[in-house]
């Protein structure tokens, strides 16, 4: 007795998958780096802006969500929200406090209430990018 069996279509099949994963992907950034501005908008809103004059820069002006999505050891991904060079080496002063100034932790405050937010438009770009 002689069997044969004949399958087509298999490089179709993979290409589409590879496409699929493609556009899962891109979805997933567009996520996170919408997530990423609305939290930038928050700190934003609740840094301390410093009454010192000159032209230094002021944190509140400083936020950004980094042009860069990351993966962490897990596989994860994220983007990098926060202050850019010009700031970065004194936010920890107001955030955490000083012997001589209280703590103002407005970027953990951010956080918080910027979590729902973040959520609605998360979900509001999968929602668009998979047409649902």
């Amino acid at each position: 007795m002689n069997f044969e069996l004949e399958l087509k279509g298999f490089r179709e099949l993979e290409s589409t998958f590879a496409d699929l994963a493609r556009k899962d992907e891109k979805i997933h950034k567009a996520a996170v780096k919408a997530g990423g501005a609305v939290l930038a908008a928050e700190i934003n809103e609740e840094a301390p802006r410093s009454s010192i004059g000159g032209s230094h820069p002021h944190i509140d002006d400083d936020i950004i969500v980094g042009s860069r999505i990351r993966r962490d050891e897990d596989g994860e991904i994220y983007a990098v929200v926060g202050p850019t060079k010009d700031t970065k080496f004194r936010v920890h002063l107001p955030e955490f406090g000083t012997l001589h100034q209280a703590a103002n932790p407005f970027i953990h405050r951010s956080m918080v209430k910027a979590n729902g937010k973040m959520l609605d438009a998360m979900e509001k770009v999968i929602k668009a990018g998979y047409k649902l």
